[in-house]
C-alpha cells in the first residue's frame, strides 16, 4: 500500500507532470490526490501548491456505505405480482372506463382514460355517451376526443370541453413591468440544488424605458361555462395614473404609461410609487436577505461581504466594510474600504481601477491601476496599469505584477518571507496564467473524488452477494466514469491551453519603460521581475529603483534619491 505523501508544487501542470511520471498516464486509477491549500509555502516569490497523495484503496475505505446508499436512493426497487392478484385485477378491469371530471366553477371539463385489460380503449360514443351523463353539454371539443381515441392517450386528464369567458371586463389596471421589490427571484423546481445566494436577481432599466402601463376598463359580454349556463360581466372602474409617479420618473404624454427619467433600480415603494434607484444600495452586510448581486449599475455596499456571494456590477462596486471569500466584479472601477482578507478564496476583478485599505490572501486582477492604501501580504495581484502602495507602504509574501510601475516603502520582510513583484508584464498573459491555474485545481479535485468513489464502489461490488444491488452499482459505476471521462478532457484540453499560452508570450515597447520603486527597505529574500528579466535579493538594501537596461538586457539598481518621481510617469 502507498504511505501518505505531503508535497509541494509550483503549479498544476507540475502535479500532473509528476503524477505522470510517478504513476503513469492512468495514475488516477492508483492514487487519490486532494489539493489542500494553494498558498500555503512561497518558494522564490511564488506560491506553492500544497497536495496530499494516498492510496486510493485507503481513500475509499473513508466513504461509508451509507454515501452509496444515498447515491442510489432514486432507484426503484422491483417487486413482483402473484398469479392469483393479477386474475382478480384482469377481471375487475378488463374493459375501458371513462371518469369526466368538471371544474369547480364549471368551466373546464376534462376526460381521462382508463385502460382495461382485454380492451384497451373505449369508442366515441361510448366517451360522448360519459360526457351527456354528466350534463356536459356546451364547449365540446370532438377533435380531441377523436384525436385521443386514435393516439391512444390514456391515464392523463384532457380537456374535452370548455365554457366561455366574459370577453374582458375589468378595472383599469396598473401592470407594472417590473418586480414591485426591485429583485426578481429565480424559479425553483422541487428537483433543483437551491443556492440561496443566488435566488435574487436585480431590476435594471434604462432611461426613458416604459417602467408601467395603464390597462384600461374594459365592458365584457356574458360567457358561458360547459353546462350552458351564463356567466355575467362586471361593471369595470378606472384609475388615476399620476398617483404612482415618484421619484426619477415621468407620467407620459398620453398620461397611460410612466416611463424612467435615468437608467437604474426601477422599485415600488410602500406608498405605491414607482421610482428608479440610479445605484444599487444595501444598507448593511451583504448576506442571504440579499443574495449575490448582479446590477447594471453602481453597487454600494455599506456593510460586509462576506461568505461566498457574488457580486457583478455594469458600473463601479463601493464597499464600505471588509469583504471576506467573495466573488466581485466590476465594469467600472473597485474600492474597498475596509480591506479585503480572501482566505485565499476569493476573486475580485475590476475593468478599471482598484483601491482598498489593505490585502490579505486577496486575488486581485485589475485593468487599471491598483492603490493600496496599507500593504499587501500573501496576495496574488495583477494590474494592467500602475500598483502603488501607501501608508505602510508593505508588499509581503505572494506574488504581486503590473503592466506599469510598483511603487511601495517596503517589499519583503525581516523574516525573508519568499516575495516576488513584477513590473513590465503581459497582462493578459498573467490574467489567462491565472485562470487556467485556478480551473486546474478545480478540475484535479473533482477527479480525485470521483476516482474515489469508482474504486469504493469495486470493492463495495467484490463483498456483495446481492445480485440486483451489483446491478445498480454497475449502472452507477458505468456512470462515474463518463464523468471521469469528462474531467480527464477538461485537464487536457487546460494543459494544451497553457502550453499555447506560454509559447504566444510578447513582450511590449511600453513595458520595457516600467519600474520597481522601493522607497525605504527591500529585503532579502525578495525576487525582483522586469519583462522577463529576474534577480534575486540576497541581502537586505535601502532606497532604490529597479529597472530594465534595454541595451544589455539586465536589471540595473539605483538609489532612489538620484531619482526624480515625475520621471517614473514618464
Amino acid at each position: 500500500m502507498l504511505k501518505l505523501k505531503e508535497m509541494f508544487f509550483h503549479n498544476m501542470e507540475e502535479l500532473i507532470s509528476f503524477l505522470q511520471k510517478e504513476y503513469g498516464p492512468t495514475w488516477y486509477d492508483r492514487v487519490f490526490v486532494n489539493v489542500m491549500d494553494r498558498s500555503a509555502k512561497v518558494e522564490d516569490g511564488k506560491s506553492m501548491v500544497k497536495v496530499r497523495i494516498s492510496d486510493l484503496d485507503e481513500a475509499s475505505e473513508d466513504m461509508s456505505f451509507e454515501d452509496l446508499e444515498n447515491l442510489m436512493k432514486s432507484e426503484t426497487k422491483s417487486s413482483e405480482v402473484n398469479n392469483e392478484a393479477y386474475e382478480k385485477i384482469l377481471e375487475e378491469y378488463s374493459e375501458p372506463r371513462v371518469v369526466i371530471n368538471v371544474s369547480s366553477d364549471g368551466k373546464k371539463a376534462y376526460m381521462t382514460i382508463f385502460p382495461g385489460l382485454e380492451r384497451e380503449m373505449p369508442s366515441i360514443d361510448e366517451i360522448l355517451q360519459a360526457v351527456e351523463n354528466e350534463s356536459v353539454k356546451y364547449g365540446i371539443k370532438e377533435e380531441t376526443i377523436k384525436e385521443a381515441v386514435e393516439k391512444q392517450i390514456t391515464l392523463k386528464p384532457i380537456l374535452i370541453a370548455e365554457g366561455t369567458e366574459p370577453t374582458k371586463s375589468k378595472d383599469a389596471q396598473l401592470k407594472l413591468l417590473f418586480p414591485p421589490s426591485g429583485v426578481k427571484i429565480k424559479e425553483v423546481t422541487k428537483n433543483d440544488k437551491i443556492d440561496y445566494a443566488s435566488m435574487y436577481e436585480i431590476a435594471y432599466c434604462n432611461e426613458r424605458e416604459t417602467l408601467a402601463v395603464k390597462i384600461p376598463s374594459e365592458k365584457g359580454e356574458c360567457g358561458y361555462d360547459v353546462f350552458g349556463k351564463e356567466i355575467p360581466s362586471k361593471e369595470p372602474k378606472d384609475i388615476n395614473m399620476k398617483e404612482f409617479v415618484g421619484e426619477n420618473v415621468e407620467l407620459s404624454e398620453d398620461g397611460n404609461s410612466i416611463i424612467s427619467c435615468v437608467a437604474g433600480q426601477p422599485w415600488l415603494s410602500e406608498d405605491r410609487k414607482i421610482n428608479v434607484r440610479e445605484i444599487y444600495v444595501v444598507n448593511g452586510n451583504l448576506d442571504y436577505g440579499v443574495g449575490n448581486i448582479d446590477f447594471l449599475g453602481t453597487v454600494w455596499i455599506k456593510g460586509n461581504v462576506e461568505e461566498n456571494f457574488k457580486i457583478k456590477a455594469g458600473k463601479d462596486v463601493i464597499v464600505d466594510g471588509i469583504v471576506g471569500e467573495a466573488e466581485i466584479e466590476a465594469s467600472g472601477s473597485i474600492i474597498v474600504k475596509g480591506g479585503v482578507f480572501g482566505r485565499s478564496k476569493g476573486k475580485i476583478v475590476s475593468h478599471k481601477n482598484f483601491k482598498a485599505k489593505f490585502l490579505n490572501e486577496a486575488l486581485v486582477i485589475s485593468y487599471g491601476d491598483v492603490s493600496v492604501d496599507e500593504y499587501i501580504m500573501n496576495s496574488r495581484v495583477i494590474s494592467k496599469g500602475n500598483l502603488v502602495v501607501n501608508g505602510k507602504g508593505w508588499i509581503t509574501g505572494g506574488s504581486v505584477k503590473a503592466s506599469g510601475n510598483v511603487i511601495a516603502n517596503v517589499i519583503g520582510s525581516l523574516s525573508k518571507v519568499p516575495t516576488h513583484v513584477s513590473a513590465g508584464v503581459d497582462f493578459e498573459f498573467s490574467r489567462k496564467l491565472e485562470e487556467i491555474e485556478i480551473n486546474l485545481q478545480m478540475y484535479m479535485a473533482k477527479l480525485g473524488e470521483i476516482s474515489a468513489l469508482i474504486n469504493k464502489m469495486f470493492i463495495t461490488l467484490k463483498d456483495s452477494s446481492d445480485r440486483s444491488q451489483k446491478g445498480k452499482l454497475l449502472r452507477f459505476t458505468s456512470h462515474l466514469e463518463e464523468r471521469k471521462k469528462e474531467v480527464l478532457e477538461k485537464i487536457k484540453k487546460l494543459t494544451n491551453e497553457l502550453k499555447v499560452l506560454k509559447a504566444s508570450l510578447r513582450i511590449g515597447e511600453n513595458e520595457k519603460k516600467s519600474r520597481i520603486v522601493v522607497r525605504q527597505k527591500c529585503f532579502d529574500g525578495t525576487r525582483i521581475t522586469i519583462v522577463n528579466e529576474t534577480i534575486s535579493i540576497h541581502t537586505d538594501i535601502g532606497p532604490t529603483v529597479f529597472s530594465l537596461d534595454q541595451v544589455n538586457w539586465k536589471i540595473n539598481a539605483f538609489s532612489y534619491k538620484t531619482w526624480d518621481i515625475g520621471e517614473l510617469n514618464g
